[in-house]
């Protein structure tokens, strides 16, 4: 077992199988949402399809956080959470109903986002407070090498290979990043806390706090960092719900040169995400948040003029650019601000957050994009007020953590 601070080697296992799963996630949505449209569906549809998936996340990470916490099991929860979804992976073959696809959608995501909370958390605890920004940025740089990579492999799936055949090899991909996380060795965890009684009710106290409990929470402004990355997700991830139809039917590009503009995004967050994860360990965590809300807020103004594909490559980067600067930012802050033994469960809650603004921006984005409505161009421009506000949440709500992580868990710093 390593350390907090252990060999950032031990990551690889876990690099490897975060690859796969963002490349599995990625493709799955786009071939999932042009597969809705072509059956003839809504932009509704495809809105609740987005929906779908940010509900699973609204309500499953912080579960699947706590019950690694509380059984110390880290590697196990991954391990059965990727194995549940491999499972429901061909069901996608046979359910062609809009309906039923996005209540398997659903189903699907409830088991897969099992893995992303103790994957951080893990990381972060192998990174340690000196290096737990960098380890994180690698293991996002991963998670965004997978999804670009999705991307390009949906593009040119949907354009000459079945929907059958996209799903028998996502399930192979599937088997294939179980078999990865195999020898992971997990970091050394803290012995039993304050676990009153049984797993299942332990479990329920950590999701249910009483006030006085709430400490963890308010330490640095953590909830407020919560409730800022929320309203940036309602901007952008109901503005990217309706990327795949608005590259198709508005832009009119071909399937395979909307695979390869999609892709740009998490392909440049392999080099930025890197970048700011050192950066993160050196300047800060609040000013990378600070920088990153700001420039997600200019993103879908870009993306109300993209009428060319060069404007949306350079939106695709300028995405990438702010977003691997606030993902570095919030997860090193959370690991900072994590109490021991709640890592795991403090990661599930800021994926529960972002649950929030992913169920609300795809319906809404979806209902105005409509063309009986406001469409799509003047949509994305309104928008971005909300990027504004959860910047300036950020700025005077919440405090900077970097070298405070020993004072926000009560104990003794990491040893270098």
């Amino acid at each position: 077992m390593h350390g907090p601070t252990g060999d950032r080697r031990s990551l690889i296992p876990l690099l490897g199988t975060s690859t796969l799963y963002g490349l599995i996630a990625m493709m799955m949505t786009t071939v999932l949402a042009v597969h809705l449209d072509r059956l003839g569906a809504t932009a509704f549809y495809v809105g609740a399809l987005y929906a779908a998936s940010a509900l699973a996340f609204l309500l499953f990470p912080p579960v699947w956080g706590a019950v690694s916490d509380v059984l110390r099991a880290p590697k196990r929860i991954m391990v059965v959470s990727l194995v549940l979804a491999a499972v429901l992976m061909p069901l996608f073959i046979v359910f062609d109903e809009p309906a039923g696809v996005v209540a398997l959608r659903f189903v699907f995501v409830a088991f897969a986002c099992g893995f992303v909370p103790a994957a951080l958390a893990q990381t972060s605890l192998i990174g340690g407070a000196r290096g737990r920004g960098a380890a994180l940025g690698l293991l996002n740089a991963s998670m965004g090498l997978g999804r670009g990579t999705g991307q390009v492999l949906a593009g040119i799936l949907l354009a000459w290979v079945s929907r059958s055949s996209t799903f028998l090899a996502m399930t192979a991909l599937a088997s294939v990043a179980i078999v990865l996380l195999l020898p992971f060795r997990p970091a050394s965890v803290p012995p039993p806390g304050d676990e009153r009684g049984s797993v299942l009710s332990e479990v329920r106290r950590r999701l249910f706090p009483r006030v006085s409990e709430t400490a963890h929470l308010r330490r640095f402004g953590l909830i407020w960092l919560y409730v800022s990355f929320s309203i940036r997700d309602i901007m952008i991830l109901g503005t990217f719900a309706m990327m795949p139809i608005y590259l198709l039917k508005d832009a009119g590009l071909s399937e395979l040169h909307m695979g390869l503009l999609l892709a740009i995004n998490p392909m440049s967050q392999v080099f930025f995400q890197v970048i700011f994860g050192r950066l993160s360990d050196s300047v800060g965590r609040k000013k990378l948040l600070a920088a990153g809300l700001l420039g997600s807020a200019m993103v879908p103004v870009l993306w109300s003029f993209a009428t060319h594909p060069w404007v949306i490559g350079v939106g695709m980067v300028w995405v990438a650019l702010s977003y691997s600067s606030l993902a570095s930012g919030t997860t090193a802050f959370i690991g900072d601000a994590a109490p021991p033994g709640r890592e795991a469960e403090l990661m599930g809650l800021h994926l529960t957050f972002r649950g929030i603004g992913g169920v609300v921006g795809p319906l809404v984005v979806g209902a105005l994009s409509h063309p009986d409505a406001l469409g799509f161009r003047v949509t994305f421009g309104a928008m971005s007020t909300l990027g504004f506000v959860a910047f300036l949440l950020v700025c005077f709500l919440t405090e900077e953590t970097l070298g405070r992580s020993s004072e926000a868990a009560g104990g003794a710093p990491d040893t270098p």
